[in-house]
């Protein structure tokens, strides 16, 4: 990869990951708005408690994914590939957002 390349995509990454975190802070905003502070707080506990398990959603295909494309760009195992590992993350995912909002249902009442 030349340098030119790298220095490009680096920059959007920073691009992408600081709108990300904008966006959060506005979402946060209107959020505890919406919500009130009782309820926000208990949001940011329900949150924090199951982000501690969202770690172990991973389970390092992010750096297998990254490693067996760069090996082989043209290869069609790497498509199988990467189609099987977005399959686990959206699954996880849709179950990891299901746990999320249901312990925040649980404090509310």
């Amino acid at each position: 990869m030349n340098e030119r390349k790298l220095a490009k995509n680096t920059i959007f990454y920073t691009i992408a990951l600081a709108s990300q975190k904008v966006l959060s802070f506005f979402y946060f905003i209107v959020l505890a708005r919406g919500i009130g502070v009782e309820n926000t707080g208990k949001f940011t506990f329900a949150l924090s408690f199951t982000s501690i398990f969202a770690m172990f959603l991973d389970l390092g295909l992010t750096q297998v994914l990254i490693r067996e494309t760069a090996k082989n760009q043209k290869n069609s195992e790497n498509t199988w590939l990467i189609f099987s590992v977005l399959n686990y993350w959206a699954r996880l995912s849709f179950i990891y957002q299901w746990w999320r909002w249901l312990i925040f249902w649980v404090i509310l009442r």
